[in-house]
C-alpha cells in the first residue's frame, strides 16, 4: 500500500499552506510506523503554519514541541547551531517529543536525518509576499523595535527567549 512507501531521506515531504492540506498530513501521520524518538520535523520557516501543524499533531495523539510556545527551550539548539555547543542536550530534548517545529529546529534537518532516519521531514510552503507580510505583522506585535533587537542580539541581549539568539547566530555565520 502507499503507506508502506519509503520516502528518500534527502527529500522533504512538501505540503502547501494554508492548512497544509491537512488530509495529506493526517494520512502521512497515520501511515508512520511507531518508532522511538522524533517522528516528524517541520523544516519550514516560522510563520508557515507551524501552529496549525502543532495542533493537528496534538489532535492525532502525538506529542509535538513548538519552540514558539516554549521560547527559552531554544537555548540548547541555538548553542549547538551558533556557539559550537554539544548535540547531546538537543538530542535529549528531541527524544522527549514526536515532532519539533519552529525556529531553530528547521535548521537541524541534517542532524535529525542522521539521528532519526525514520523521521519524516515536512516542508510547508507559503507565498513569499504573504509570508513576509505575516512575519512583519508578527514582529510588529511582539517586538517593540526590530532594528534595536538586531543590535541587542549583536551585543548578546536576548528578547523573546531565543529569537535574538537566532539573529546573533545568523550574524556570526554571515561574518565568518
Amino acid at each position: 500500500s502507499s503507506c508502506n512507501q519509503k520516502y528518500p531521506s534527502e527529500r522533504p515531504v512538501t505540503v502547501v499552506y494554508p492548512l497544509m492540506k491537512l488530509a495529506f498530513v493526517c494520512l502521512l501521520l497515520l501511515c508512520t510506523v511507531a518508532s522511538q524518538g522524533l517522528k516528524f520535523l517541520d523544516v519550514g520557516a516560522p510563520r508557515t503554519g507551524t501552529q496549525t501543524l502543532f495542533t493537528a499533531l496534538e489532535i492525532l495523539g502525538f506529542n509535538p514541541f513548538h519552540s514558539g510556545y516554549h521560547p527559552f527551550e531554544r537555548v540548547a539548539s541555538c548553542d549547538y547551531l551558533f556557539q559550537n555547543g554539544s548535540w547531546a542536550p538537543v538530542k535529549a530534548q528531541l527524544d522527549r517529543y514526536d515532532a519539533a517545529m519552529d525556529e531553530p529546529f528547521h535548521l537541524l534537518f541534517k542532524e535529525v536525518m542522521q539521528q532519526y532516519p525514520e523521521a519524516k521531514m515536512i516542508l510547508p510552503l507559503r507565498d513569499p509576499e504573504s509570508w513576509y507580510n505575516s512575519y512583519l505583522h508578527f514582529f510588529s506585535q511582539h517586538v517593540i523595535d526590530p532594528v534595536k533587537t538586531v543590535f541587542d542580539a549583536m551585543a548578546g541581549i536576548t528578547h523573546s527567549g531565543g529569537t535574538s539568539l537566532l539573529q546573533r547566530g545568523a550574524l556570526r555565520r554571515r561574518q565568518n
